[in-house]
């Protein structure tokens, strides 16, 4: 006799849920969101239409408004398909880029920043946006 098709449909989710395996699409963090103002060294006024771009990926930029404001926004891993996870620390983490930012404005010397030292204030939360000192350019000669 055959077994139910339901029967086995339903054993095999039970199965799939209990042993372990993670059930894709999922996500997982490449790069942090960051925020901040650009301002000029010398005078502390904001920098309007400076660059930031993320290190290893410079594709991924945002400009700073009239404030000196910028924003780059989080980053995400897109992942398809079963993976048997036996513990949390081994499914698939994608690739992670660094948080190094580099901050460009014209008549203005270029800085590279390690984005996750100069954090205002103290991310508790691993989804909450990094929020940036002021990084303060220094004008060209």
């Amino acid at each position: 006799m055959k077994p139910p098709v339901f029967g086995v449909c339903a054993a095999c989710l039970l199965i799939l849920f209990t042993s372990g395996c993670q059930i894709s699409p999922h996500t997982t963090e490449r790069f942090h969101a960051v925020e901040g103002h650009v301002v000029d060294a010398t005078t502390a006024q904001p920098l309007a239409h400076a660059t930031i771009t993320i290190h290893a990926h410079p594709s991924t930029k945002a400009r700073t408004d009239k404030d000196g404001y910028f924003c780059l926004r989080e980053q995400r891993n897109h992942h398809w398909g079963y993976t048997l996870v036996v513990v949390a620390e081994d499914a698939p983490q994608g690739k992670n880029w660094p948080c190094i930012i580099d901050v460009a404005h014209p008549g203005y010397e270029s800085q590279q920043i390690n984005a996750g030292q100069i954090v205002q204030t103290n991310v508790s939360d691993k989804y909450q946006t990094y929020v940036l000192r002021d990084i303060a350019l220094i004008p060209k000669p």
